[in-house]
């Protein structure tokens, strides 16, 4: 590891991302439970809380234009198999949403 790259990790302050990240997603884990179809527990640090439903495709793509960056994950799966397997499913609802230090619950 550089001694840059060394010296800009070491100011990062990770309580406090951890902490803003665990708040996050304890946020919208409160307001999403009632409509996600998995059934997760509040964690801390996370970096994303996953949320699926039937309409994750669409709206993904409402989130992306208005400049909501939601990935998809596991991208090949969507070519890989059929509409109708568990892992298209996952791949095509589960909408990773960011719960990023950076942002906080006005967000």
């Amino acid at each position: 590891m550089s001694r840059l790259t060394r010296n800009l990790l070491r100011s990062i302050d990770y309580e406090y991302v951890k902490q803003i990240r665990t708040n996050n997603f304890a946020y919208l884990h409160k307001k999403l439970r009632e409509v996600n179809k998995l059934n997760i527990r509040p964690t801390e640090g996370a970096f994303m809380c996953p949320l699926l439903i039937n309409d994750g495709m669409k709206i993904r793509k409402q989130l992306q234009q208005m400049k909501i960056y939601i990935p998809t994950l596991w991208p090949n799966v969507l070519d890989e198999c059929e509409l109708d397997t568990l892992e298209y499913k996952f791949a095509a609802y589960i909408l990773p949403i960011p719960v990023d230090q950076r942002y906080g619950v006005e967000e």
